[in-house]
């Protein structure tokens, strides 16, 4: 009978302390296991979680995985379903995932501004927003750069009735032919493709008339957050030195990236990097930290957009208090 009950301590212990890490495994020594769905394909914009995961991970005893996306890969759906525990999605798209029932939080940012800008050919003499007017404006419906545009034409007063808008696809052949004048993208992508071959090209970033559109964001569901809290301060302790390293570091940085994946172009990558770094840096140079302003303004432009039903308080999306302990003067350093 004794035998018994110590079988049965053993086999509830073990399902209780499950219950405890849904991250999965615990080790003897503390270490936790988690896992961080990208938004695309490795490229530069996943550097300082690469190097997070090589060089900080075990510091923070964590055993950090990561797994990329693409094409068919949401990183919402995935975090939904449990298949990982934390995902990278822009802002806008938590919020309209929100919008439709789901519950997630931000609880970090990764790039404090939106990368994306707009470019156009510099014979086209395109210099500012208002001069889309008249002209033929590359769209990608439901894409990460749209709700940017259709947010800067709101707060400039720009009436797109007088702008042609086509709806295109991510291949850039199209806009180097011709086929239409105004070509959104990032500026660590579509532009660096422009430059590398040589293209002479006009960059309008929305930054610049005072739209700084926040941009991706470390998420997940809202139980996940409030049962491990520990673990997601880890979490964040983690990238925050990968992207300060992947940051100053560039070189170094792109080398993991290109361990990581193969694959990559390893000049187009670096220069992508550097060209971004201020888009990376945090709000006021603190990494991962969000400019809530910036925030509360885009949430403004859906909501008068009617893609938001109501304007939520940032406290019912964005956790504001782990990079607060990141960048206070007793949190990790």
């Amino acid at each position: 009978m004794k035998k018994r009950y110590v079988i049965l301590f053993a086999v509830l212990s073990f399902v209780l302390s499950c219950g405890n890490t849904p991250s999965g495994n615990i080790s003897q020594d503390g270490v936790r296991d988690i896992s961080l769905r990208f938004d695309w394909i490795p490229t530069m914009s996943f550097a300082g979680d690469i190097v997070a995961m090589n060089n900080f991970a075990k510091e923070n005893k964590l055993n950090l995985k990561l797994n990329p996306a693409g094409e068919g890969i949401d990183p919402i759906k995935m975090v939904i379903s449990g298949t990982d525990n934390v995902g990278i999605v822009g802002l806008d798209k938590l919020l309209l995932a929100n919008e439709k029932g789901a519950d997630l939080v931000a609880f970090a940012i990764v790039d404090n501004v939106s990368p994306t800008v707009f470019m156009s050919k510099k014979d086209k003499n395109i210099l500012k927003p208002a001069d889309f007017i008249g002209k033929k404006v590359g769209v990608q419906s439901g894409g990460a750069t749209e709700f940017v545009y259709r947010s800067l034409l709101n707060k400039l007063g720009i009436d797109k009735s007088k702008i042609n808008e086509v709806q295109i696809g991510f291949d850039m052949k199209p806009f180097v032919d011709g086929q239409y004048d105004v070509r959104p993208g990032f500026i660590f992508d579509e532009a660096i493709f422009l430059e590398t071959n040589n293209i002479p090209y006009n960059l309008i970033e929305p930054r610049n008339y005072g739209l700084n559109y926040p941009g991706r964001v470390y998420f997940a569901k809202r139980e996940f957050i409030q049962s491990n809290p520990d673990l997601i301060q880890r979490f964040v302790n983690t990238v925050a030195k990968g992207w300060q390293f992947a940051l100053a570091n560039p070189d170094p940085a792109i080398k993991q990236l290109q361990s990581f994946e193969p694959k990559i172009n390893f000049d187009r990558e670096y220069k992508g990097l550097v060209k971004a770094k201020e888009y990376f840096s945090g709000f006021q140079n603190k990494i991962l930290m969000p400019d809530t302003a910036s925030i509360d303004d885009m949430v403004s432009n859906l909501n008068q957009m009617k893609l938001l039903s109501k304007k939520p308080a940032i406290s019912e999306y964005f956790d504001l208090r782990f990079v607060a302990e990141l960048h206070s003067p007793n949190g990790p350093k």
